[in-house]
């Protein structure tokens, strides 16, 4: 039996997920995941996860994994408690939220797997390029092929930026090279 559901909070949302993924008839059903309510009128960012690496936010060459809220797997216990994070996201600040394929390898910490893709976030914000999000794409190394590779990468546009950038100009859908990704 599934329901479905639209509140507003993060966390209860993840509660909802569990109690599915928990009642699920498949006994191993398990999952991590994240939620995240963004405002862009003030750039306020509202996210819990369950099980999930912390998203990482980058400026001007210097990038900072969040504080992860608690939150277990879904579906790992019958009731679970999430808890949420906010922050403000800056004007030029990039969010990266990615799944563990990213940077987990066999034989490697996901420390270390990690500082590959802090390093990448750290030269690309750092360049200060016109399409951020595309030189991230383009230089993050090939995902990980024994397990599932997802990334959301976010930029928070100044106001200037918006009124200068012309129909289209924006990093989704384009290469480092400003051309459009194929279909």
């Amino acid at each position: 039996h599934l329901a479905a559901t639209a509140p507003s909070d993060p966390a209860t949302v993840r509660g909802h997920l569990n109690g599915l993924m928990f009642d699920s008839d498949d006994p191993a059903s398990s999952a991590s995941a994240v939620v995240a309510r963004y405002e862009p009128a003030g750039g306020a960012l509202v996210w819990a996860q369950a099980g999930h690496p912390a998203p990482l936010l980058a400026h001007a060459g210097a990038t900072v994994e969040l504080e992860r809220p608690p939150g277990p797997l879904l579906g790992a216990f019958p009731e679970a408690d999430y808890g949420t994070a906010s922050l403000t996201i800056r004007d030029g600040q990039v969010l990266l939220f990615y799944t563990d394929g990213l940077i987990e390898r066999r034989g490697r910490s996901l420390v270390e797997g990690l500082q590959p893709v802090i390093t990448t976030l750290n030269r690309v914000t750092a360049a200060g390029g016109r399409h951020p999000l595309a030189d991230l794409i383009g230089q993050l190394r090939r995902a990980n092929p024994d397990d599932d590779t997802c990334i959301l990468a976010a930029r928070r546009l100044s106001a200037g930026d918006l009124a200068a950038a012309g129909p289209g100009d924006h990093d989704a859908g384009r290469t480092p090279s400003g051309s459009p990704l194929p279909a």
